[in-house]
């Protein structure tokens, strides 16, 4: 039997002998899911980020956003103020209670502009759900408005810059709060109660002139329900050997 896969390179571990993808990325509740270096995701030119899963959410590239080599990966290359994707009126997002943001993305050595975080997802607008690089102590950051207790919820250590790192955040409705994993481990979790505005428009890679993140962002998923801590790490091995951790 012979595989073609698009842009994609597989390994002797990726496959089993019966022809069985043994590292799959979990796709229970998965609405949103970009990635760069797949064909079917971003060609390799235009101005479109495709959807793969769903549909209504793909992302229109602003500033000139495109692909580059970043840390020696495919990815979108946020070096410059200004470049982001978005698309308004997303129908294929989140719901009110529960939710999932996942993304693999590599810090730039230096900040691009001079507000206090690098907005990575945005959903929602001013008054929506974030996941963010913390410019000052370089943790993950997130923040679901309307919920008590209402504020960012931050890891416990910092990551590196000029180092890929797989970020995830999960809100959790039944158990009121929102954990966090880097690198497929839990370093965090806070309060988080109550619903949300459903989910609409997303931003990846800027809120606001001030809150642009620099350095590239290679997959971004977006759950409408929280994964667990098993599963978290399942999309963590699934893909750190691309990511060369």
């Amino acid at each position: 039997m012979s595989i073609i896969v698009a842009t994609n390179t597989l390994s002797s571990t990726d496959v089993n002998s019966s022809g069985v993808f043994t590292r799959a990325i979990v796709d229970e509740g998965l609405v949103t899911y970009y990635d760069a270096a797949n064909f079917y995701s971003y060609p390799g030119s235009g101005a479109t980020w495709y959807n793969m899963v769903g549909s209504g959410s793909d992302l229109d590239l602003l500033g000139s956003l495109t692909t580059a080599t970043v840390g020696g990966r495919t990815a979108m290359n946020f070096n410059a103020d200004g470049k982001y994707a978005y698309k308004a009126g997303a129908s294929a997002t989140f719901g009110t209670k529960s939710a999932t943001f996942e993304v693999w993305i590599y810090p730039g050595a230096s900040e691009l502009t001079s507000g206090d975080r690098g907005t990575v997802i945005l959903v929602n607008g001013g008054s929506g759900q974030y996941m963010s690089w913390n410019k000052d102590n370089r943790y993950l950051s997130t923040y679901w408005y309307s919920h008590p207790t209402e504020g960012y919820h931050e890891t416990v250590g910092p990551s590196a810059r000029s180092a890929w790192h797989h970020w995830c955040s999960a809100w959790d409705y039944q158990s009121g709060r929102v954990f966090q994993y880097t690198n497929g481990v839990n370093s965090g979790n806070g309060a988080s109660q109550g619903d949300a505005t459903p989910g609409q428009n997303i931003n990846i890679g800027r809120e606001s002139e001030g809150r642009q993140f620099s350095g590239g962002i290679a997959v971004v998923r977006i759950y409408n329900r929280a994964l667990s801590a098993d599963e978290v790490f399942q999309n963590f091995t699934a893909e750190k050997s691309r990511f060369g951790i």
